[in-house]
């Protein structure tokens, strides 16, 4: 089973998501709240809501802004997302 990391981020809260060991992509994906996601090589940032997810690269430095109380997964993603998208 692939290793997940379960990140809860309160309302107001920042927080840098934690450095990967792997290279490869990873899925970050929003399962309750929204909130603002800045990967730090673009220069906007993405707003992320309920049930919405995104890929980056495990090398991104990425901090996450709660909008609302939010619950956020990552994990890498499979073979099949990374090349479909």
């Amino acid at each position: 089973m692939a290793e997940q990391d379960l990140i809860h981020i309160w309302r107001g809260e920042r927080v840098l998501l934690p450095e990967r060991p792997q290279r490869c992509l990873y899925r970050l994906h929003c399962l309750r709240g929204s909130g603002l996601i800045r990967v730090m090589s673009r220069s906007r940032p993405y707003r992320l809501k309920s049930a919405q997810s995104m890929l980056i690269p495990a090398d991104e430095v990425v901090t996450v802004s709660g909008s609302e109380d939010m619950v956020i997964t990552l994990k890498p993603a499979s073979d099949a997302e990374a090349t479909k998208n």
